[in-house]
């Protein structure tokens, strides 16, 4: 695969860190350029491995789940035994009276 050329990128950096990044390039002798893609590479390789075991941890407990309860039966029973006991369900919403000739209007305008 052919490689991409670097493209510029502009970021604002908090006032100490840009200072940091200063100082830190003049000891190492090294562009900052150079430093911030070496940091950002690694925030990036380290947060996708943290995302990917988070992933995986995840997907790993849903097959218990699964296995433990095939097609979730359990859970969805559970559940509507949940809703079932609620006295107000927000869900449902309320019937409200549109029958005064202007929400005709409008209703019909909207549905042409």
């Amino acid at each position: 695969m052919k490689e991409q050329a670097a493209k510029a990128t502009t970021y604002r950096i908090d006032p100490a860190v840009k200072g940091g990044l200063v100082k830190l390039a003049k000891i190492l002798n090294t562009p900052q350029n150079q430093l911030v893609n070496d940091a950002l590479r690694e925030f990036v390789a380290e947060r996708s491995a943290d995302l990917m075991a988070d992933l995986a941890a995840t997907v790993t407990e849903l097959n218990k789940l699964q296995e433990e309860d095939p097609g979730f039966a359990k859970a969805i029973k559970k559940a509507a035994a949940a809703e079932a006991e609620m006295e107000y369900d927000p869900a449902e919403g309320q019937l409200i009276d549109n029958s005064d000739p202007s929400s005709t209007i409008v209703r019909s305008i909207l549905h042409e």
